[in-house]
């Protein structure tokens, strides 16, 4: 009896943890190189990472001996044939959907081309767009341009919530469906077959 009350306790702590959301925090800089910071935090542990610039690579690599894996397209036209893959597809995509929710995001660009008229051209291109954005309230976007340089500076923020018992049931039911055996049995089928 004592496990039965061992295990309830363990499935409620498990449920609760599953059912706290989990916060992504990205901000993005570019001056001279891309710069910025990822943060992800879920109740009370927090884990950041500073994303600097390219990084001078270790050189050219040697070419390796082993062979290229081929690119099968009968794999590809066997996986678009499997019936009911598109809206299986579409109700996981919306089932993910509904798992993030945007808190908020907010992005400002300095813009420029180098040439007057094409920075003037491409602020009317964009202008509608960046108008259009404003509807939204957690959506903040702001663009300027800039006739004098021929550079692109900016800064964008974005702040996620991603609840992973949401995520965890949509690819449970996914994977659970006939659809994903079909899915599977297309796209590995002649690997499980050698």
């Amino acid at each position: 009896m004592v496990w039965l009350f061992v295990a309830a306790g363990v499935l409620a702590a498990l449920v609760g943890l599953l059912a706290a959301p989990i916060h992504l925090s990205v901000r993005l800089e570019r001056e001279a190189c891309w710069g910025g910071r990822v943060m992800v935090r879920w109740l009370f542990v927090q884990f950041s990472r500073d994303l600097a610039g390219p990084r001078p690579g270790p050189g050219p690599r040697k070419p390796s001996r082993t062979r290229p894996s081929r690119f099968r397209w009968k794999t590809v036209r066997t996986v678009l044939r499997v019936p009911g893959l598109l809206p299986w597809a579409g109700r996981f995509l919306v089932r993910l959907y509904r798992a993030v929710r945007l808190d908020r995001l907010s992005v400002s660009l300095r813009i420029g081309l180098g040439d007057p008229a094409d920075t003037g051209r491409l602020f009317g291109l964009l202008a509608p767009a960046v108008l259009w954005c404003g509807r939204w309230p957690r959506l903040d976007v702001g663009l300027e341009p800039d006739f004098a340089l021929g550079a692109v500076t900016g800064r964008a923020e974005g702040v996620l919530r991603l609840y992973p018992a949401r995520v965890i049931g949509s690819a449970l039911l996914l994977l659970a469906s006939t659809t994903a055996f079909r899915f599977a049995r297309a796209a590995f089928g002649s690997q499980w077959k050698r």
